[in-house]
């Protein structure tokens, strides 16, 4: 019978290099994949928003000059989306202050 006690990570992971960036200090090493790991989700939800942000305007850009190279002066009511997209806001979960408190 092997005894062996073996840690449960994907087979393409080197543990022993892993555990070669650890410290003597455990809640140090902790803290810092924890950091590590906010820092990545920030630049996620970062690059996630930007595009997000480039779509909806696309989409109005699309809607209020439809088709042409520009829109027209003052033809273009925005305040009316705005208010739409403040109603549908709202009800959004608010995931980068939840990041926070990780």
């Amino acid at each position: 019978m092997n005894t062996e006690i073996k840690p449960l990570v994907p087979e393409d992971w080197d543990v022993a290099q892993i555990a070669s960036r650890f410290t003597d200090n455990c809640e140090n090493d902790i803290r810092q994949l924890l950091q590590t790991a906010r820092k990545k989700a920030y630049k996620a939800v970062n690059a996630i928003m930007t595009r997000n942000n480039w779509l909806i305007g696309c989409r109005i850009v699309l809607q209020e000059q439809k088709g042409e190279a520009r829109a027209e002066y003052g033809a273009w009511c925005f305040c009316g989306a705005v208010m739409e997209l403040s109603a549908i806001l709202r009800y959004i979960p608010r995931a980068a202050n939840s990041l926070h408190t990780v």
